[in-house]
């Protein structure tokens, strides 16, 4: 159908079903409107703000019919900055939006009915509930004048903003020392700049900027690595490593996995897509002084980072390289007892998934922060010859429609 639809176009609909991505189904004359900031079963006027060959997209402009799950959004920026896609939403109706997501992916595309419930994660500090001030790591864009903001929902304009609440205590704010807030300190014009903070209190900035070559010039401003401490173990990660962004994630993960995977001693096991090893840490000692663990990272950092933790370890065996070529080393050694897995947001995908497989772990344990991805690597690990035994999903990004699983495969026999 071709669309008849036109950008700044004001139209009156009803909300239609929540779809993966943060914004709601709606439809005019047949043709399908993704719609920000609305709610199911909301009666609205919105405005048509980009087009694409079978769908547009758009934003609430007024509320007729409000739903009862829609609240006034606790940051003043909401509606503007295109960080947040839940900000009008009660967080228990977010929970429940994203179970809703879960549930039609799985059946769209593993053709399995299952509804998990979202888990709401321990975080110190949001003692109130409230979705809030969880993020240790943000990535800021500077403007011409040096002033770091957020973007706008598909777009490259540029929000300033002096606050972010999200954001978790002593990230971006300094207080011992106002003028070291990094909302307030103006960058280098249109740098990028990402902001971490450990749970020991380190916190580094990144700068990136382009240098007019092919390769873009970056300072690290603070520590060059950052401590994470989990479990009793005290990992240091590169400023702009990978590491779970919200603070009771490496926790609640690392149980997870290890009551998926109920790891016996001697068993020997693999972790891919391992970054500095925080499952790896988690599993180890779990496995006694005669198991063993095969840690896969690609990244130069993350091996660095996991060497300078598992480097000694008789108990791990550090691989850098991608999945499926140290996978394929792998098979002349034989069949191992377990797998866990946490791929970035595209997913593991058939061909890593079928040399996983060919080494028979009995459980594989899948953390995924997407859950189409995830739905479609559970059809083939079920064509492989694995049965999905449990899906836990965990609310670990507030206020945002992204939601982390972790899924328990067993081979079948």
């Amino acid at each position: 159908m071709k669309l008849l639809l036109e950008i700044d176009q004001q139209l009156e609909v009803v909300i239609g079903a929540i779809a993966h991505g943060g914004h709601c189904v709606a439809r005019h004359d047949g043709q399908v409107i993704f719609v920000r900031h609305a709610l199911p079963g909301e009666r609205a006027v919105v405005v048509i703000t980009s087009l694409a060959k079978n769908f547009a997209r758009a934003d609430v402009v007024r509320i007729i019919e409000p739903s009862a799950d829609r609240v006034i959004p606790p940051c003043k920026y909401a509606g503007e900055c295109g960080g947040c896609d839940f900000q009008h939403v009660s967080i228990s109706a977010q929970r429940a939006l994203k179970a809703d997501v879960i549930e039609e992916q799985f059946k769209r595309l593993a053709k399995i009915d299952l509804r998990p419930e979202v888990e709401e994660v321990p975080n110190e500090f949001d003692s109130a509930g409230r979705g809030l001030h969880w993020r240790t790591r943000m990535s800021f864009k500077a403007d011409s004048k040096g002033r770091l903001g957020l973007r706008r929902n598909h777009s490259y304009d540029i929000i300033p903003i002096d606050e972010c609440l999200i954001s978790v205590p002593g990230l971006i704010d300094d207080a011992d020392n106002s003028d070291n807030d990094v909302l307030v300190k103006r960058w280098p014009p249109n740098s990028t700049v990402q902001v971490t903070i450990g749970n020991l209190g380190d916190r580094s900035s990144v700068v990136t900027q382009n240098s007019g070559t092919d390769e873009a010039m970056r300072e690290v401003v603070g520590r060059q690595k950052v401590r994470q401490k989990v479990l009793g173990r005290t990992f240091e990660v590169a400023a702009d490593g990978f590491w779970q962004v919200h603070p009771g994630a490496p926790v609640t993960l690392s149980r997870a996995v290890i009551d998926c995977l109920s790891p016996k001693a001697g068993e020997i096991g693999v972790d891919l897509y391992a970054g500095s090893g925080l499952f790896t840490g988690a599993l180890l000692s779990e496995l006694g002084s005669t198991g063993l663990i095969h840690l896969v990272e690609s990244s130069t950092s993350g091996t660095a980072d996991a060497k300078a933790v598992f480097g000694r370890s008789t108990n791990v065996k550090i691989h850098r390289g991608e999945a499926l070529a140290v996978l394929r080393d792998l098979a002349s050694e034989g069949s191992i007892d377990f797998a866990v897995l946490d791929p970035p947001r595209s997913g593991a995908g058939l061909k890593v998934l079928t040399a996983v497989a060919t080494l028979e772990p009995r459980r594989l344990a899948y953390v995924a922060c997407d859950p189409a991805a995830l739905a479609r690597d559970t059809a083939y690990l079920r064509d492989l010859g694995y049965s999905l035994r449990q899906v836990r999903a965990f609310d670990l990004f507030p206020m945002t429609h992204h939601v982390e699983c972790v899924a328990l495969f067993e081979i079948c026999t």
